[in-house]
């Protein structure tokens, strides 16, 4: 059955009047099919936390490669995603990022990552010119006091 006419079916059943009996539970079930449809299925292993303004992912890449300075949007012990400026080139190895908060409070380098998702993000400015992406990124093997200094920014900084 294609879809559109399921939708239009389901709408002509919506606006009957719903009563106990077995026709309810046919409406029941096509609302949940629709439902399950549109459920977002969530992959990650580990919960992420959205992080507070003002705090920035830099990550540099090794020469020839142009050097990357994005907004970070979400963080976990393991990841965290990004939006940046694109740019004409993009890399998808396994290079250092830094982390760091606008107001110098906090600082993290060498930070060994491997870039997992890069797409083209939706601009927050209305009509602007400006192309941004979304970037997410698993980090590699940390040394231990790095993953005390993440599980602190996660602690501290984020909500």
């Amino acid at each position: 059955m294609n879809k559109a006419y399921l939708i239009d079916d389901l709408r002509k059943e919506k606006s009957q009047t719903i009563c106990p009996s077995a026709d309810h539970s046919i409406i029941k079930r096509n609302l949940c099919v629709i439902t399950k449809r549109k459920e977002v299925v969530e992959r990650r292993k580990h919960k992420r936390f959205q992080v507070r303004d003002s705090t920035f992912v830099v990550f540099r890449a090794h020469w020839p490669h142009s050097t990357k300075v994005g907004q970070i949007i979400d963080m976990s012990r393991h990841g965290l995603a990004f939006r940046y400026i694109a740019g004409e080139e993009r890399s998808n190895g396994s290079f250092e990022l830094e982390i760091l908060l606008g107001d110098h409070s906090f600082y993290l380098n060498k930070i060994p990552f491997k870039t997992i998702s890069d797409c083209e993000a939706a601009n927050e400015v209305p009509f602007s010119c400006i192309q941004m992406r979304r970037s997410g990124v698993q980090f590699g093997d940390l040394a231990p006091n790095q993953i005390s200094q993440i599980e602190y920014f996660i602690r501290n900084h984020t909500y």
